[in-house]
């Protein structure tokens, strides 16, 4: 048998298309899957998350803002999506397209909500004598680590910003 494999035109600005996307083919309408379509274009690939507010995809999609809420609204419901709303008018919310949908592997992304979380490592800490050198290549460390999330967290912003 003759199978000719295809070459991509563009090796960016696309996502696997398999049974997820059938399967939401399916079940949603016609405006809602293409709201579907365009976050699974512009999510990240690893965790499925995309960074948006109304107004990006009331702008990306040509649709009003009232129907981008009836569609998100719709996908929520169906559990392809589940959505952080923005906690004010100044910032973006997050959409999360759901494993079941999405064709690619989640990354773990649990949150850490408070210092609380940390507790008990604290505590211990506490009780340990560590030297001042110590806690100054601590410090250091810290401030790397810091400032390598805050270049990450730009990078991701300025990627998944509307083009």
């Amino acid at each position: 048998m003759n199978e000719r494999v295809g070459k991509l035109k563009n090796s960016s600005g696309w996502f696997a298309a398999g049974r997820e996307v059938s399967r939401a083919l399916g079940l949603l309408s016609d405006g809602a899957f293409k709201v579907y379509i365009h976050l699974c274009l512009k999510a990240d690939r690893s965790t499925g998350l995309l960074s948006a507010d109304h107004g990006d995809l009331v702008q990306a999609l040509g649709k009003s803002r009232r129907s981008i809420v009836t569609y998100l609204e719709e996908l929520r419901q169906h559990g392809v999506c589940r959505i952080q709303p923005a906690a004010n008018q100044h910032s973006v919310g997050e959409i999360e397209i759901c494993d079941g949908f999405w064709p690619y592997d989640h990354q773990s992304r649990d949150s850490i909500v408070s210092f609380s979380y940390f507790q008990n490592v604290i505590e211990e800490v506490r009780e340990l004598k560590m030297s001042a050198e110590y806690w100054r290549h601590l410090q250091t460390r810290v401030d790397r680590l810091e400032q390598q999330w805050a270049e990450m967290k730009t990078a991701a912003a300025a990627r998944d910003a509307p083009s």
